[in-house]
């Protein structure tokens, strides 16, 4: 008789756990379909946004491409060169006065070339500093390539 009220009652406690959680639950439960019902609003609002907009970017993705397409057609950049990370170091090398042209010995392609030769790895945006260099961060005035800038002293 002991063992049956001990298991009894034992029920009994859950029951009335159980039967408390689920009022807690009831209870909750509209502020938790409100906040539901907001996300799904604001995320709709987001996909309509999104939607006015994308005729007007596919619009300029496509004149960009036609302009990308008629600047390599005049031929000034050998095809090896043109993708965004290469473009992107070239322009580096000639705007930070490294190199004065994108041909010759001194020239921008044999710069590159020396460094890809070297295992900088131009698709890295953050390649490992060289020793006792530092290396330059997106903003700054390379993001493929380490700085040719001296450590700062301490």
């Amino acid at each position: 008789m002991e063992n049956y009220q001990l298991i009894h009652g034992t029920y009994g406690l859950r029951r009335e756990k159980s039967q408390a959680e689920l009022e807690a639950r009831q209870k909750a439960y509209p502020d938790l379909l409100r906040r539901h019902q907001e996300r799904v609003t604001q995320a709709l609002q987001r996909k309509q946004a999104l939607e006015a907009a994308l005729p007007q970017l596919t619009q300029q993705l496509a004149d960009s491409k036609a302009a990308r397409a008629a600047h390599y057609a005049q031929g000034v950049l050998f095809p090896k060169y043109r993708t965004f990370v290469l473009v992107c170091s070239l322009c580096e090398l000639v705007q930070s006065g490294r190199c004065a042209t994108l041909e010759g010995p001194q020239g921008a392609y044999q710069q590159l070339e020396a460094e890809l030769q070297a295992g900088v790895d131009p698709h890295r945006l953050e390649p490992n500093p060289p020793p006792g260099g530092t290396v330059c961060r997106p903003g700054s005035s390379s993001s493929a390539l380490p700085c040719s800038r001296p450590p700062p002293s301490l």
